[in-house]
């Protein structure tokens, strides 16, 4: 028992050791540590001159991805994703989502807002928000979104993908690839999610049948 419980001290103290020398390595090479950025998603203000006056539509379930939450993701291929530690949201991206929804369906596309259960239901799922590091580095969202009647029939099934190149600054040759600037990639994240949903936005419109018109007492039909 005391052999088994001296090796066990020693392997803490190895371990001890082995962390204090990366720290020191990694201040001995200067530099500002890293620090956490925070960014947001902010929604646009509206036309005034539109006024709503259109279908009646119930928006029910807006969920991301289990992975899309604070941290920002990347991508390197169709199979593998990555964080950022340091760069953040600062609200789940779910919660843009909703908003920009609400926005854009409602304020932009003049439907109107309702609970009834007999109303046209709208379902979005937002299943991508990342970085694209391939050969086109570029801002990726894909947003899916249901649209069902007041019958309980589909009206509109879509999968919607933008992406929004992102500027990256030049480098002299033989120079290491440098990541892109948090803000940069912020702002290409928010413009690919209002570009989603503003396709989103504009295809609920068309799909929706046209309100019916009520008729004027005393006009033959």
């Amino acid at each position: 028992m005391k052999t088994t419980s001296h090796a066990h001290r020693l392997r803490i103290l190895a371990s001890a050791g082995l962390l204090a020398l990366a720290t020191s390595s990694c201040l001995s090479l200067g530099g500002d540590p890293p620090r956490l950025r925070f960014f947001s998603v902010e929604v646009a203000s509206a036309d005034a001159s539109i006024v709503p006056g259109g279908q009646e539509l119930r928006l029910r379930r807006v969920l991301a991805a289990g992975h899309l939450r604070e941290r920002f993701v990347w991508s390197s291929s169709e199979v593998e994703r990555g964080f950022y530690d340091f760069r953040r949201w600062t609200e789940p991206p779910a919660a843009f989502l909703e908003r920009l929804l609400v926005h854009e369906l409602f304020e932009v596309q003049g439907l109107r807002r309702s609970e009834a259960l007999q109303a046209s239901t709208l379902d979005a799922t937002l299943v991508a928000l990342e970085e694209d590091l391939g050969a086109e580095p570029a801002a990726h969202a894909r947003l899916l979104v249901h649209l069902t009647g007041p019958d309980g029939a589909s009206l509109l099934d879509r999968t919607l993908d933008v992406r929004v190149p992102i500027a990256r600054p030049e480098v002299e040759a033989g120079g290491e690839e440098p990541s892109s600037d948090p803000a940069a990639l912020a702002a290409a994240l928010a413009e690919a999610l209002r570009g989603a949903v503003s396709q989103a936005g504009e295809a609920c419109a068309e799909a929706l049948p046209a309100p019916e018109e009520e008729e004027t007492p005393g006009e033959e039909p």
